[in-house]
């Protein structure tokens, strides 16, 4: 094995590891834009409050922008858990990095 062997080796799994990457950041897109905006609206409401335009406290805003994305997240498990479906086989990220490896 010479070393451009390996050189080329390695781009190959950084290749699949930025395409498997890519694929998981796609399918959890959906998530992850429900929490950037539940975050930005926990913000704002707690800059509002302390500018004073609003009255509300905080804490309360901030435990709404925490468990209504939380409900959203686990959407697909309280489902199961409601409908008694039986569960679908999740590889965990860790699962699949050893696998890449």
């Amino acid at each position: 094995m010479t070393a451009d062997d390996s050189v080329r080796e390695d781009i190959a799994f950084i290749r699949r590891a930025i395409e498997q990457g890519r694929g998981y950041a796609a399918g959890r897109s959906l998530d992850m834009l429900v929490w950037g905006i539940a975050v930005a609206i926990g913000y704002l409401a707690t800059y509002a409050t302390v500018a004073g335009w609003w009255r509300v406290h905080p804490n309360w805003v901030w435990t709404l922008c925490i468990v209504l994305p939380w409900l959203y997240s686990l959407r697909r498990v309280l489902a199961t858990l409601l409908l008694r479906s039986p569960p679908r086989p999740i590889r965990p990220p860790l699962v699949q990095a050893m696998r890449m490896l």
